[in-house]
């Protein structure tokens, strides 16, 4: 299963709105904290925020690709 995710994630024609890449974002910080929702969500095993990558395509709307 996560391969062929892989594969359609990173297709040259996958885009994301805010809300898929946020989403990815929360849930791989989810795993990164092994489900537990009530610890900060972090990366790194420290009190910093994370700062999200900026869109690839900004008009007509924000859109992140695969590949970020």
């Amino acid at each position: 299963d996560h391969i062929a995710s892989s594969v359609l994630l990173t297709k040259k024609d996958t885009f994301l709105t805010r809300e898929e890449y946020h989403h990815l974002l929360y849930s791989a910080c989810a795993m990164v904290n092994q489900g537990e929702i009530s610890q900060k969500c972090c990366m790194i095993k420290s009190e910093g925020d994370i700062h999200p990558i900026l869109p690839a395509i900004w008009k007509p709307y924000p859109l992140w690709t695969g590949k970020q």
